[in-house]
């Protein structure tokens, strides 16, 4: 079995290519939310700061993991839009922060960059419901 890593050039084409799809499918995630109340914009949220990041992400010409992850949490994080963008942000947050130590990405950098994802939306929703 061989190990496939992801360079910088395809960790970039790949955080587009999410962010195109999520923008693209905001309204079916709008209709999704119906708790605590319908209140129809988790997608447009989420669009809105995924793709604030995407901006930033699109501008880097020569692209490393590091730089690719700096765009990644900071442009989140400046255009996160509600609950479900805060959220969004801090996800890309802690992922970035395993990830933006390596070469490439493999296998060990993204389950790792998953658990420090999870860890730091939790901290940053003090009460979840």
């Amino acid at each position: 079995m061989s190990t496939r890593n992801i360079d910088a050039r395809k960790f970039q084409k790949l955080f587009l290519a999410g962010a195109n799809r999520l923008n693209s499918q905001k309204e079916y995630i709008n209709e999704l939310n119906v708790f605590p109340v319908p209140d129809g914009d988790t997608g447009t949220n989420m669009s809105m700061t995924i793709l604030s990041a995407a901006r930033e992400v699109s501008k880097i010409e020569d692209p490393t993991i590091p730089a690719l992850c700096k765009a990644i949490s900071n442009g989140s994080l400046r255009g996160a839009r509600g609950n479900s963008g805060v959220i969004l942000s801090q996800l890309f947050r802690g992922f970035t922060k395993v990830v933006s130590k390596a070469d490439s990405i493999g296998r060990e950098e993204i389950a790792g960059g998953f658990e420090r994802a999870v860890e730091t939306a939790y901290k940053a929703v003090m009460k979840t419901k």
